[in-house]
This record gives C-alpha cells, structure tokens and sequence, in this order.
C-alpha cells in the first residue's frame, strides 16, 4: 500500500504543476484525471482491502446471537478501515484547499464566495491595485465567460467532496459492524447530509452541469427514495453537459421499477402473495402520496422505454 501511495503523491504533484504552472494546457481543463489516477485509485485499493478483510471474518449468528469478543480478523479489519478513514479525511483536507487555490488563481471569488460559504470554504481576498483596478491572479488573463468557464474546475472539486464523505460514512467501521450485526443504523438521510450538501452547493454553481444531479440520484437510492432518485436521473440528462451514460442507466433503473410493477399485478390477478421483502412497497404500507408518487414512476417507465 506504502507504494501506491507514493505513485498516487508523485502523479498528483505532476498535476499540480499542469493545473498552476501551465494553465492554459489541454491537461488543465479537468480535475477528473487527477481524481481518477490519484484519490479514486487509492479509494479502490481500499475499498479492495476491506472487502478481502470482511470476508475472511468468521460467520456472524445474526442479531440476537450477542456480542462476542473481537477476533484478530476483526482486529485487522478495525485497523484497515481507520487507516482509510484517514486517507479519505487527508483527501478531503486536499481538495478542499485545492479550491481556495483555484479561485485565487483565477479571481474567482465573486463568483463562489457565496456558494464556498454554505461548505465554510475560504476564499482568498481579492487584491486591488494602485489604480482602483482588481490585481489579477497569476493564471493569464482572460475574459468574464473564460473565468466562468474555470467554475468547472471548482465545481468537480465540490463533487470530490461530496464522494468523499459518501465514502466516509460507507466505511465507517461501527456502521459497518451493526450492519454485519443486524442492528439498525444511524438515519441515512443524516448519514448522508455533508455529501448532499457538497452536491447541492456543486450544483448551484454550475447548473448545466449534470454529475451533481447524478450524485444526488445515487444518495436518493441509499435512503430507498425512487421518486427523488428518477427526479434527479431526469434533471442530470435535461442540462447542457448531461452526465455520462445518463440514458442507460436511466433506462435500467426505470426497467426494475417496471418489472417490479409487472410482477406485483401478475401475483395480484393469480391471488398469490407478495414477495419477502416487498412489504414496504405493498398498498397497505402506502399514503395517497405515496401510491401516486409510485404510479408515476410506472408511467414515466411505460413511457420513457415505450413498453407495456
């Protein structure tokens, strides 16, 4: 692990330098190399550890079994997913101050104070010179629509935070032992509310951007929200630049909810049963809001794959 970390340090210095000392380069224009070939490699080597880790644990009785004392698996397991825990807190420290870096570079500030703000994101003060003028960055000189166009960069940067608290609460080690446990957890809805917010703060910067709404889909699912979660697909295609593959996986989410409703009507006319674990989406456990809001996901199915 020592050396993929110092590979990722190396490759991530070589970035810097493209971003601050050759600017106007083609390798500049995105933070998505630097996040793929530096933080996310390292997230993926341990996200691979602590599969590997998980699954060399001894079998769990389920809950009600009580708690027994901790195996030297349980151990390791322990120490792995504190030491990821301070690579994902180290990373977060790193972008965010990656962002006060870039709005500096190139003046941002009247355009994201007011949006840093809500994430309590600094941004440095804006110089003025001798003549009443504002003293300009060190990046070149360039015209209103060009610096707005440097929003990008600050905007991936906001949607790197926000993966990284995701991650944060998806590996955190008390939360992963009381789902191994069967105890409840914490409200995902809180769970989750920093990387929302990072999202939603990603969002109102750069609207036509479509990888905020995505992300947001994706929280939307972990809190088992279908509506929010197809609202938010939507918007991610309906903007300028839509998220990537955005109309299958779309397509493939609609599919399930489909397929899910297919099934229910079958079971229905046959008079069978419901299925295990169907309880929550049974007519008993719905409001009127709720069944609406499912029928309209039926129809938005029906519609969108021209199926049914």
């Amino acid at each position: 692990m020592a050396s993929v970390i110092y590979l990722t340090t190396r490759c991530r210095n070589l970035f810097l330098t493209l971003l601050f000392g050759h600017p106007l380069s083609t390798h500049a224009q995105s933070l998505e190399p630097l996040w793929a070939n530096t933080t996310y490699s390292l997230i993926s080597s341990y996200r691979a550890i602590t599969s590997a880790h998980e699954a060399a644990l001894p079998p769990n009785n389920g809950p009600g079994s009580g708690r027994r004392k901790p195996t030297a698996a349980h151990n390791e397991l322990k120490k792995v997913l504190t030491r990821f825990r301070q690579v994902l807190s180290s990373e977060d420290t790193f972008y965010r101050d990656l962002i006060s870096r870039l709005v500096g570079f190139y003046q941002l500030q009247p355009l994201a104070r007011e949006y840093l703000s809500a994430v309590s994101i600094g941004c440095p003060n804006v110089i003025e010179n001798g003549n009443g003028g504002v003293e300009h960055g060190l990046a070149p000189p360039m015209s209103a629509d060009e610096r707005r166009e440097k929003l990008g960069l600050v905007y991936k940067a906001l949607i790197c935070l926000g993966d990284l608290e995701r991650y944060k609460e998806q590996y955190d080690e008390r939360a992963r032992r009381e789902a191994r446990e069967g105890r409840p957890a914490a409200q995902l809805q809180e769970k989750y509310g920093k990387a929302w917010t990072y999202y939603e703060v990603a969002r109102a910067l750069v609207p036509d951007d479509g990888s905020a709404f995505n992300q947001l889909a994706v929280i939307s699912t972990y809190v088992g929200d279908d509506f929010c979660c197809v609202y938010y697909y939507f918007r991610a295609m309906a903007v300028r630049i839509a998220f990537k593959n955005i109309g299958q996986i779309l397509d493939k989410f609609l599919g399930k909810l489909y397929e899910r409703w297919a099934a229910r009507i079958v079971r229905r006319r046959q008079g069978l049963p419901g299925q295990e674990g169907e309880e929550q989406d049974s007519e008993e456990m719905l409001d009127a809001t709720g069944e609406m809001k499912r029928d309209l996901l039926v129809l938005a199915a029906i519609l969108y794959r021209r199926q049914g």
